[in-house]
């Protein structure tokens, strides 16, 4: 009976894995080329990493925009800023300590900016400032 119960199992899993198909960034990268066979233009194309999910830096072909994301949700992180060269040396990573909270002070050294933030959400509750005025 445990054997029966365990193949039940083991097949289930692999059952759900092969119907799990394309992840999230691909579904959405693939309507938006579908709309653009159709004639519709002007959507913004997501950049999909080879694991499925959302490349960290996202530009829009038609605006000229470029932004950060979160790769799990494509959920845009920070503000957009025209042109691509900004995005050539990363994205904001925040840190977080041992048990999983966000770091008090947060800095993004690529653009020489820290500011102080929630430990519990990583939301910014003082303005960002240069590095240096923060040591």
């Amino acid at each position: 009976m445990l054997r029966q119960l365990l193949f039940i199992t083991l097949t289930l899993v692999v059952i759900a894995q092969i119907v799990q198909g394309d992840s999230d960034c691909e579904n959405q990268r693939n309507k938006v080329l579908g709309d653009l066979k159709k004639g519709m233009f002007g959507e913004f194309i997501p950049s999909c990493d080879a694991d499925g999910n959302y490349k960290k830096a996202q530009c829009n072909a038609y605006t000229g925009y470029c932004f950060c994301v979160d790769p799990m949700t494509g959920k845009q992180i920070g503000e957009k800023t025209m042109g691509e060269a900004k995005y050539d040396i990363g994205c904001f990573e925040p840190r977080c300590d041992e048990v999983g909270n966000y770091v008090k002070r947060q800095c993004w050294s690529t653009k020489d900016q820290c500011w102080c933030a929630n430990a519990v959400d990583g939301s910014q509750v003082k303005k960002a400032e240069k590095s240096e005025d923060l040591h």
